[in-house]
């Protein structure tokens, strides 16, 4: 993902990572509650399209992405400490945050341009490709692909929208078992992923039992989930959806502003005719 924010790294993580948060709700948040999604911003100063360009095209620092990208390579390997695990989650809701940031401006770029924000959207790169799909088959990955339907399939969010990349993990991680094959292997964004880790189970506080989570391969999503009136919250209508909602982080503050965006953009929620998730 590329965002505007370059931040030396402290010695100490979470100062670096707190700075960046405080620059997202000094700069972001604000911008985002006075555009209210609705007509983004029509009556804010426009900004030109080369400073637009500018803040679309900056990015984190090399020295972040280099913690960034050791973290999810040690949370693939399972060999993260907890303190780590934790961190990698705090970093990965912070990307959230600039990627929606990102968003906002790339949709006022292509109202600034008069062109469709998909066709703005697919003309930048992005970086932080992951390296976990190189170890599958071509015909597995085009399966889980196929069976996403571009989503991730916890959040339901849509890997269209996101500026780091979505990776095929395993449902039930190796260390408890699990194989890596088409049946416990599905496509997540890497919020979800570093919420979960390795855990396979979480509490349910209303039937008040600890149950295994929504199986993306083995579990119908819409029997689990439901959108609420305004389709930016999930609720959990099973033990298991609630348990999962909770341990994933899928009402993450980052993901309701996400779909609000989206909703206004016509976007949210995506339904597909997926094969095996039962949507």
């Amino acid at each position: 993902m590329l965002a505007y924010i370059d931040f030396p790294i402290d010695d100490d993580l979470s100062l670096s990572f707190g700075k960046i948060k405080a620059k997202n709700e000094e700069i972001i948040a604000p911008k985002m509650r006075e555009k209210k999604y609705a007509g983004f911003g029509d009556s804010l100063p426009k900004s030109s399209e080369a400073e637009l360009l500018k803040q679309i095209n900056q990015g984190l620092s090399t020295e972040v992405w280099r913690i960034y990208n050791d973290f999810l390579t040690k949370r693939r390997m399972e060999v993260l400490e907890a303190n780590e695990a934790e961190t990698l989650a705090k970093i990965s809701d912070d990307i959230e945050w600039i990627n929606n940031h990102r968003l906002l401006l790339i949709i006022e770029l292509a109202d600034l341009q008069s062109k469709d924000l998909d066709e703005v959207l697919h003309s930048f790169s992005f970086e932080n490709k992951n390296q976990f799909e190189t170890l599958l088959n071509p015909e597995t990955k085009a399966f889980i692909f196929e069976n996403s339907g571009g989503l991730c399939e916890y959040c339901r969010n849509q890997a269209e929208y996101s500026f780091a990349s979505y990776s095929i993990e395993t449902i039930v991680p190796q260390s408890k078992g699990g194989k890596l094959e088409a049946r416990n292997l599905a496509l997540v964004c890497q919020g979800c992923s570093n919420h979960k880790y390795k855990k396979t189970e979480g509490f349910d506080a209303v039937s008040n039992e600890t149950v295994e989570f929504f199986n993306p391969r083995t579990d119908v999503w819409k029997e689990h989930f439901a959108w609420n009136e305004d389709n930016s919250l999930l609720s959990g209508l099973t033990p298991k959806g609630r348990a999962t909602i909770k341990e994933l982080k899928m009402n993450r503050p980052t993901l309701i502003e996400l779909r609000a965006i989206l909703v206004r953009l016509g976007k949210h929620p995506f339904t597909a005719s997926l094969k095996r998730n039962g949507v």
